[in-house]
């Protein structure tokens, strides 16, 4: 008696528990001023519901943690970069100035963040010739070897 009494219970107690199963592609949240969410890609089972002013589609429960952040680095760059032509066909004139320390790299890269030049620069003006570089969109950065300060889009076109 005593050992269907416990099955019993066992069985009562498994079938009353239930748990969020499901097999998604992803998932994240969101957040803005006026509220956040939690969200699912790919979830096949949802429940709707929805009001004149509001409506929500509850599914599987995304887990959520907590990040705290243990120092906060002030880092101000004051870089004022001006670069012309722009577009250019053959030449590009960069100039910039600076209160970072000195010196930076100024970096060309195209489209695909390959790097087309690089140099080691102090404040003033700088010319690249540009007839080798193949027509389209570039970028130029500033770095300080950690950090990216700044990025300009330059279009050479022929």
């Amino acid at each position: 008696m005593k050992k269907l009494f416990a099955v019993l219970v066992s069985c009562i107690t498994i079938g009353g528990v239930c748990a969020q199963s499901n097999i998604v592609t992803g998932g994240g949240d969101a957040a803005s001023s006026t509220g956040s969410v939690s969200y699912s890609i790919g979830q096949i089972d949802f429940q709707y519901t929805s009001s004149a002013d509001y409506s929500i589609s509850e599914g599987v429960q995304q887990a959520y943690s907590f990040d705290t952040a243990l120092s906060i680095d002030d880092i101000q760059y004051d870089f004022q970069l001006s670069i012309w032509p722009n577009p250019s066909a053959d030449e590009m004139n960069i100039e910039f100035t600076t209160s970072y320390e000195l010196p930076l790299s100024l970096i060309v890269t195209d489209v695909n963040g390959a790097v087309v030049a690089m140099r080691s620069v102090t404040q003033g003006q700088y010319y690249f010739d540009v007839n080798t570089w193949a027509s389209g969109t570039y970028y130029v950065s500033l770095s300080d070897g950690e950090e990216v300060g700044i990025i300009k889009p330059i279009i050479i076109n022929r």
